[in-house]
Order: C-alpha cells, then sequence, then structure tokens
C-alpha cells in the first residue's frame, strides 16, 4: 500500500514528480501553478533533484529542452499564459524527440484573463503546441487522486515515445485539498540510445530539431510514432452508457460533475450516460466509433466557448445528434442546468 496524503492537487502534482524520479524541474511562478515550484524548490531536494527558478517561460522551457537532451528526468508547471510562450520550444522537442513533462493548469482567459477555473486551453495543448503538425500525448485529470497518477505515468509515456506529456487541469483542481494515495516506487528509467550523457569512448550523439534534406524521412518517422500513440493511448472512462439514450461528454472536473449529474438524472428516469477522455490527445475517438448511425444524442459539456465539442461531432460524425452546453469561464457548471438540458434534449425525443 502506498502512502496518503491530504494535500492541495498542484501540491499533488509537485510530489508525484518527485517521487517519479525527477532529476530536475525549472519554472516562472504564474498563478494558479506557482504552488507547483514553491512545492519543488522546499522538497525536489530531498531526492538529489535540481530546482531551477528562471527568468521566464521561455528560459524555463529551454532550460527543460537542455535537461531532457542529456536523459534527465524533467518537468515544468505553467498556465496557458506561460504555455503560448513555451510553444515554440515545445516544438522544437517534438522534434528533437526528447521526453519531458509540463503540468498546465488553466486559467481564465484569453490575454491576461484571471485566475478563475476554465477549460479553454483544450485547442491549445491538443492542437497548437506550437509550430509543425506534432502532436503531443495529453493527460486531463478530474481530482487529486488522478493528478498523482497521471504525472507518475507522464513520465513513463514520455520516454517511451520521445516526447513532451502534459498533464492538464483547472485552477479550481489545483487549488482544492484531497486525500490520495501515491503509489510506491518510481517509474523505471530504460537506458536508451540516444541522449547526450556523459560516457566517454562511446561514439558521440547528436540532439537535434533540423534535418534539412532528411526533413521528409524524418517527417514519416515523426507520422509513424503519432499513429502509433493514437492507436495505444485510448483513454476514456464511460460510465451507465449500456443503455443510455442520451450520453454527456466531459473531461476533467466537468467529468467529474457529470458523473453525479448521470445518477441524479437516472433517478428521474432519464436514460443518461457519461464518456469522460482521460487522454484528450490522442482525442479517444474509439470511444464513439459505436455510436455512428444510431439515436443516441450526445452532450458535450465544457467551461469555455466550445472546444473539445468539436472533435466530439467528428468521431460521432457531426448531425442533429450532438449537442454542447457551454457554461461561462470562471466557474463550475451547475448541475441543475445540466439536468435541465438534458430534460429539454428528452422532451425532443419524445
Amino acid at each position: 500500500m502506498g502512502d496518503f496524503k491530504f494535500i492541495k492537487g498542484n501540491e499533488a502534482a509537485a510530489e508525484a514528480a518527485i517521487r517519479a524520479g525527477c532529476e530536475g524541474f525549472f519554472f516562472y511562478p504564474v498563478t494558479p501553478s506557482s504552488e507547483i515550484g514553491e512545492y519543488m524548490a522546499n522538497h525536489l531536494h530531498r531526492t538529489g533533484g535540481v530546482f531551477a527558478q528562471a527568468e521566464s517561460e521561455i528560459a524555463a522551457v529551454n532550460m527543460m529542452f537542455g535537461g531532457a537532451a542529456t536523459g534527465a528526468r524533467v518537468m515544468t508547471g505553467t498556465s496557458g499564459v506561460g504555455y503560448s510562450l513555451m510553444s515554440e520550444c515545445i516544438s522544437y522537442m517534438a522534434g528533437a524527440e526528447v521526453p519531458a513533462v509540463i503540468v498546465d493548469v488553466m486559467r481564465a482567459g484569453p490575454g491576461l484573463g484571471s485566475l478563475e477555473p476554465t477549460q479553454g486551453d483544450y485547442n491549445q495543448v491538443t492542437k497548437a503546441s506550437g509550430h509543425g503538425g506534432h502532436i503531443i500525448p495529453v493527460y486531463a485529470p478530474s481530482n487529486a487522486q488522478e493528478i498523482v497518477n497521471f504525472v507518475h505515468e507522464s513520465f513513463g509515456t514520455a520516454e517511451r515515445f520521445r516526447t513532451p506529456v502534459v498533464v492538464l487541469y483547472d485552477g479550481y483542481t489545483g487549488q482544492v485539498m484531497e486525500s490520495v494515495e501515491f503509489p510506491e516506487g518510481r517509474q523505471e528509467k530504460k537506458p536508451n540510445t540516444w541522449s547526450l550523457d556523459d560516457a566517454p569512448g562511446r561514439k558521440g550523439r547528436v540532439v537535434r530539431s533540423g534535418y534539412a534534406g532528411g526533413i521528409g524521412q524524418h517527417s514519416f518517422e515523426l507520422y509513424a510514432k503519432y499513429d502509433d500513440m493514437k492507436e495505444k493511448l485510448q483513454r476514456f472512462e464511460e460510465y451507465q452508457t449500456e443503455d443510455a439514450e442520451i450520453i454527456l461528454v466531459g473531461f476533467g472536473i466537468v467529468g467529474r460533475i457529470c458523473k453525479s449529474v448521470v445518477d441524479k438524472a437516472r433517478d428521474e428516469g432519464l436514460k443518461v450516460g457519461l464518456i469522460r477522455p482521460i487522454m484528450i490527445s490522442p482525442f479517444p475517438a474509439k470511444a464513439f466509433a459505436k455510436y455512428k448511425g444510431t439515436k443516441v444524442k450526445f452532450l458535450t459539456i465544457e467551461m469555455s466557448y466550445g472546444q473539445m465539442c468539436h472533435d466530439v461531432a467528428l468521431a460521432v460524425g457531426e448531425n442533429d445528434n450532438t449537442h454542447f452546453f457551454r457554461d461561462k469561464c470562471g466557474s463550475l457548471p451547475a448541475m441543475s442546468e445540466i439536468l435541465n438540458r438534458l430534460r429539454q434534449l428528452k422532451g425532443e425525443n419524445s
């Protein structure tokens, strides 16, 4: 059995990284992710790790790139405004195929925005992590326990596919304190044949993201890796979908709320289920494939103008069966409002 703690979500992310074997953490403070850096500054040294506070997000992500190139297990934390600044280097890391973990704690925007919780960075992390058309895995935890699990797991995923990996959640999830169990042991770190480690007498190695005349071949190698990721990283939760006439779709904390909505809807006799994407990149299209051509309706719930709803529509086949419930940034969706929308959809079916 692992170790139990009552801890804030952001601090849980940091502790999980330390226990997973993080060797370097590079950070520029930005709310609502600042507790991750504060916790790392106070605790990473206990396992021999290195903490560095950079002068900007751009500096932090490039420090992380350098550490990753040596084969070190590295991580940073940020929010959407910082992720925007990091996106160029994230693209370089994808091109150079170096593993790293980025914890992105969403805040309201666009622009400087505000500090309230939101899910408006969905497109940013799943479709716009820099230039070049790459794909990076993105975990979407719904509570502090999943933050622990996914941060711990993400180091292995990053090294398995030689890629940056994002753990994405909103500011509310990062601030709420919950009881969590930390897994025993570290993620096993396997030897590799590409990193710039110190090995006298070994043939030289090069870590690069520029390939000049060889870019065509390199691109196809990346495409093959992305196809493999799409096949092997289909992560989602299904809840009471067996006989559902309406299926809610929500990620992160919204998926957590929607599970309670399903229970209340069932009490009213509404046949409602839930699909919660656990990884939002690659998008779990397999969860929706069996519903193509059926009469099952989908209601996507997001704390944003609506971004994941387009992926749902593509997965199901955009038609009259896909719907979207929008909630304003900065507040959690009310269960009563979701239930009212479900009742409305049920009435339309009658």
